[in-house]
């Protein structure tokens, strides 16, 4: 759920290493949040996520998510 909408249901993917992978679908159908859960930037509430065979639970370095707004991650701090 986001907040009180359940955004995804029943969702087996599988992205093949190499291909360029396209979300298509309405606004407010659940793209982001989709993307926001592989990126490890929100988590799932149910089933897992896995990377080459490794659980997503946080932001990792063999992925990137390129928002369409500006935004802060709230773990990322300036020295």
């Amino acid at each position: 759920t986001y907040g009180n909408v359940e955004a995804l249901r029943g969702i087996d993917l599988d992205f093949p290493r190499g291909k360029l992978t396209s979300l298509l679908g309405p606004s407010g159908c659940g793209k982001t949040t989709l993307l926001k859960i592989i990126a490890g930037l929100i988590r799932a509430d149910g089933g897992t996520v896995a990377i080459n065979g490794k659980r997503v639970s946080a932001p990792g370095p063999e992925r990137a998510f390129v928002f369409q707004d500006f935004a802060l991650m709230p773990w990322a701090t300036v020295m």
